[in-house]
């Protein structure tokens, strides 16, 4: 029997500062869950591909019973940053620290986009069993974005590139940005400049207009400390909704992975990661940036009511630095026109009736879409798009020792993401794994109390 526990209280977790050219030394990190402590360890460093990285590890979700929590309110974003940063750990022969991890990200770095564009939000719901989990159901709830009218194009474009990273890097990537743009909107005003991050912020929040996107290219090295930052996030949220921030985060010595997620935040933009493969990768991503400038929504977030009657318990998979811990409403971003989100919700049902609980999306403080979960039927697609999608974000729970993910085996996620892009990573991952077991190694786990057994 487990604990009767809020959605709210999570594991914890403190920044992970991995040495440069560390040798296999234990990275520890405390977690605590439910009153109950461990420390668990990422085994892995062979040489980080971000030496002195500093991130925040938001924790894992518990199992919550219904009768006690059946509303899960969840802030919708559109960042991919975390699938870019793993697959850069495991690519480089490593396992990722657990606060570059999060699952949210790999469904958004790995969705594809909607068959058929649509005019109006579209809420959609897919209710199928649990590949890894017997006995358990997965509730997949998906927003797609319209295109068209109601959609705010940019009135001005400015990237502002950090002087502390390496410009014949960066250099191909701003030129690509200017392309996709001028393809995706002619005409609009495009601006660069690399000088230091946080005077060109300031200026740009002194000077903000309704329609302008800012574009942040930097390592999150050496912009200020915590005091300074927390007073420079608060004067970039004050901004919104005339200037949304972007953030395109370059790997480095010093990388600051919190305070960049937390700068797209506050800016209500995206947080991705600067892909290094050559210019096929630059422009990709320019391409996803330019339409993300193409807002649909201004600050979208989800609520989920699920219903007691049904439903016994239930465990969100991800979104943990989205959850609000208290009444106010959750920090929801912009979402960019003909783009899918999907939110992933574990349960345990009483009873195998259709209708699980309702959905409610929101912009800011408006309701623009509602949705009785679990009555539509789903289409072939519908729901292999929802399976392959929850298999990443279990993927992304195993690498970050998430304790509902030790019982998946490597085998059952290999199979089930075969087919897709994730396969080599998955089987890169299985192997390190074993490499680290058959070497008696430790193999991360963040939570010691049991799975539900009832």
């Amino acid at each position: 029997m487990v604990r009767r526990l809020s959605v709210y209280r999570r594991t914890g977790g403190v920044p992970v500062r991995p040495a440069p050219g560390a040798p296999l030394v234990p990275l520890a990190l405390t977690a605590l869950i439910a009153g109950c402590a461990a420390s668990p360890q990422v085994p892995y460093a062979v040489q980080s591909p971000a030496p002195y990285a500093t991130f925040a590890f938001a924790g894992t979700h518990p199992v919550v019973d219904a009768e006690e929590e059946h509303v899960v309110r969840v802030g919708l974003a559109r960042d991919t940053a975390s699938f870019g940063l793993a697959r850069r750990w495991l690519e480089g022969g490593q396992w990722p620290p657990p606060g570059a991890v999060r699952p949210e990200d790999f469904c958004n770095a790995l969705a594809v986009p909607p068959a058929m564009p649509t005019a109006t939000v579209v809420l959609a719901s897919t209710v199928f069993a649990s590949p890894f989990r017997p006995g358990w159901d997965v509730l997949a709830t998906r927003v797609t974005t319209p295109v068209g009218a109601g959609v705010r194009a940019p009135t001005d474009v400015r990237v502002i590139v950090d002087p502390h990273v390496d410009g014949t890097a960066t250099g191909p990537l701003v030129e690509s940005i200017a392309r996709a743009l001028q393809a995706r909107t002619p005409g609009v005003p495009f601006a660069r400049e690399r000088r230091d991050v946080v005077p060109s912020l300031r200026a740009a929040l002194a000077s903000a207009a309704p329609g302008q996107e800012l574009v942040i290219i930097s390592d999150g090295a050496g912009l200020g400390g915590p005091e300074a930052q927390r007073v420079l996030l608060d004067a970039v949220a004050a901004a919104r909704p005339n200037l949304h921030v972007t953030v395109v985060g370059v790997l480095g010595s010093g990388y600051d992975d919190a305070f960049l997620r937390a700068l797209a935040q506050a800016g209500g933009g995206t947080y991705v990661l600067d892909d290094p493969r050559g210019a096929l990768a630059h422009d990709a991503l320019a391409e996803g940036l330019a339409r993300s400038f193409e807002r649909a929504l201004e600050a979208a977030w989800l609520s989920i009511d699920l219903d007691p009657g049904v439903v016994a318990r239930w465990r969100l998979v991800g979104h943990e630095n989205l959850v609000p811990r208290g009444p106010e409403r959750p920090p929801g971003r912009a979402l960019a026109a003909g783009t899918t989100t999907t939110v992933f919700i574990e349960l345990k049902r009483l009873e195998d009736r259709a209708r699980v609980g309702s959905a409610t999306l929101y912009d800011g403080g408006n309701v623009v879409g509602q949705l009785e979960l679990g009555v539509q039927p789903a289409t072939i697609r519908e729901l292999a798009d929802a399976t392959r999608l929850y298999a990443a974000a279990i993927f992304a729970e195993k690498l970050r020792g998430s304790y509902w993910a030790q019982r998946v085996s490597w085998p059952s996620l290999i199979d089930a993401t075969r087919a897709g892009p994730l396969a080599a990573l998955v089987e890169r991952a299985a192997a390190l794994d074993a490499h680290a077991t058959g070497a008696g190694l430790e193999r991360p786990v963040s939570s010691p109390f049991p799975l539900p057994t009832r």
